[in-house]
């Protein structure tokens, strides 16, 4: 997690999974800048809760939501909500990378598979009404989750949702959420767009400085354009000026813009998931998928060459890590 969290330039953040070291799975991640005032109030393997503090002193809150996926549990989910709901009278959005409800509103978020089981859906329905929550609706892909498979056996329904009060509606008017192309997950990624959001300040544009990239090394090809670089002339600092600049080039044809061929495969994504679930397009999906994890390898590579090193030693070993004032209450569950 320390390197998306250096990847994505966030300050704090708090973390909640399952197990210990190599064998921890699941849970939630919540990341923030450091110029925004977030007071965590609550959070379990289901849930984290927290309140934003505006700069004037006035606050909304926020929850991410991970449903129970158990049958027998669903009802939890529901009970979490109504929980949190209680003397709460601030503007709430609630959902986001948690908002996977595990439950669905409406029979037309599902497309084959078993019967729309009308019992969970009430538990949603509850659930909303008792937080007075508006579903924020959203623009993209209709369906959140697909089982990847196709033509007939191929199941897709909408789990995954934003809500909101009235309060936090007209507070941010404007805002909306975007359904984002699928990955290897199951699910496709939710984003919401708020307008008028806390914490946005003017970046200056730095100056790139060269700096040898370790995933280079992945490649063969790079010592020879170091050899036949360096091996062009005698002055250390020519030599040396020669070789950056070859890299670089080099770097450019071999590797190109990673995040733009990975926006490219995205769109391609997107594309594919608005045609009928063949076994054709079930598999130049699964292409598309490998070649986005070849890429995203890389920058994991480019981005591991550029975390701090003791947090790459022991701090992401953590099962729980807070960078915040004070302790959270733990629900219990």
């Amino acid at each position: 997690m320390e390197i998306v969290r250096k990847k994505l330039k966030i300050d704090r953040m708090i973390v909640d999974c399952e197990g210990e070291g190599r064998k921890r799975r699941g849970g939630l991640v919540l990341c923030w800048k450091q110029e925004i005032d977030i007071r965590v109030t609550t959070f379990s393997q289901n849930h984290i809760d927290v309140r934003v503090i505006e700069t004037d002193g006035t606050e909304w809150h926020f929850t991410g939501i991970y449903g129970f996926p158990e049958e027998e549990n669903k009802v939890k989910t529901g009970a979490l909500m109504e929980a949190l709901a209680r003397g709460n009278y601030v503007p709430w959005v609630c959902g986001g990378g948690g908002g996977d409800f595990n439950l669905m509103l409406m029979t037309h978020e599902k497309k084959g598979g078993d019967h729309f089981k009308i019992h969970e859906a009430e538990i949603l329905r509850r659930a909303v009404d008792a937080c007075h929550f508006f579903d924020m609706g959203f623009v993209g892909y209709k369906f959140t989750w697909k089982n990847n498979r196709g033509e007939e056996a191929n199941v897709q329904e909408c789990l995954d949702h934003f809500f909101a009060n009235e309060a936090w509606k007209e507070k941010f008017l404007g805002s909306y959420v975007s359904h984002l192309p699928k990955r290897k997950s199951d699910h496709v990624p939710l984003i919401l767009y708020v307008k008028g959001c806390v914490g946005r300040t003017e970046q200056r544009k730095k100056t790139k400085q060269f700096r040898f990239e370790a995933m280079w090394l992945r490649e063969d090809e790079s010592e020879n354009v170091v050899m036949k670089a360096w091996n062009k002339g005698e002055d250390a600092k020519q030599n040396l000026t020669r070789t950056t600049n070859q890299l670089s080039v080099w770097s450019r044809k071999t590797f190109g813009n990673t995040t733009k061929e990975i926006r490219n495969c995205q769109q391609q994504m997107k594309e594919l998931m608005e045609h009928e679930p063949t076994v054709d397009v079930v598999e130049r999906m699964r292409a598309i998928d490998a070649r986005i994890e070849e890429l995203e390898r890389r920058e994991e590579v480019y981005w591991h060459q550029r975390s701090r090193q003791d947090w790459l030693a022991s701090g992401d070993k953590n099962t729980f890590f807070l960078s915040s004032e004070g302790k959270p209450t733990r629900t219990k569950e």
